[in-house]
């Protein structure tokens, strides 16, 4: 159901591999969107991190691979350390490589987030009437995600809300949040003709800049406090 490999070990737990890549993105020439290397690091982390911690996994490890060009690692590890940085994980281990016998005339990039867990959130849900359906910023995508900071879900949180009981996360990735939606409740006929939403359902949200959350209708109000402006009601009229 979730964009993240799910491994039983021999321990009892669960190794959980999620990751995102870019191409075209960064500082070279030919490169489609300008976007300094710590950014494009950072926004490749936030959506590796948050489809691993949303599937219930505890990273514990880091790891690139850069296509950017050997001399801009640094500013690679720069922004993933701001996006550990802002959940409160410093002491996660960053590894990975470069290519440096090729000079790629465009960027590209892949990040991998490696978590465990004793129990993951991997099951679909059963739709009923106490249950919020809400979306938590806004689905942006190229120079948007620059031009409009302050409508992007912050990643501490994602993580607040994956780490209390009775709600479920679903990061909304480039398929939009219908997409999403239907993998969360595959029972439900849900369209854009049964949901009600201020937000274009099918928009990509490029590197997650939004999120889903399911949970008890009990909850509104401490929910659209704790995320105010970034709080978007989604309506099911099921017949």
């Amino acid at each position: 159901m979730r964009d993240v490999q799910i491994i039983p070990n021999m321990k009892g737990e669960y190794l959980l591999i999620a990751s995102d890549n870019s191409g075209g993105i960064g500082m070279k020439e030919l490169d489609e969107i300008k976007v300094p290397y710590d950014q494009l690091a950072y926004y490749s982390f936030r959506v590796a991190f948050m489809e691993c911690v949303a599937a219930g996994g505890d990273p514990f490890t880091v790891v690139i691979s850069n296509f950017c060009g050997e001399e801009v690692w640094g500013q690679l590890v720069d922004g993933i350390q701001i996006g550990l940085e802002e959940v409160e994980m410093n002491n996660i281990e960053i590894t990975g490589s470069s290519e440096s016998n090729m000079k790629m005339i465009q960027s590209a990039l892949g990040v991998m987030v490696i978590g465990r867990s004793k129990k993951v959130n991997n099951q679909p849900l059963t739709y009923s009437k106490d249950l919020e359906i809400a979306l938590i910023g806004t689905p942006l995508v190229g120079n948007e995600v620059i031009d409009q900071p302050n409508e992007i879900a912050p990643l501490s949180m994602v993580k607040y809300f994956c780490t209390q009981t009775g709600f479920v996360v679903m990061p909304v990735g480039s398929k939009g949040i219908l997409h999403e939606l239907k993998l969360l409740f595959p029972d439900e006929p849900l369209n854009n003709q049964n949901l009600e939403c201020d937000i274009d359902l099918k928009k990509s949200s490029g590197p997650s800049t939004c999120f889903i959350i399911v949970y008890s209708n009990k909850e509104i109000e401490k929910v659209k406090n704790f995320t105010g402006s970034l709080y978007n009601s989604i309506k099911y009229n099921k017949e």
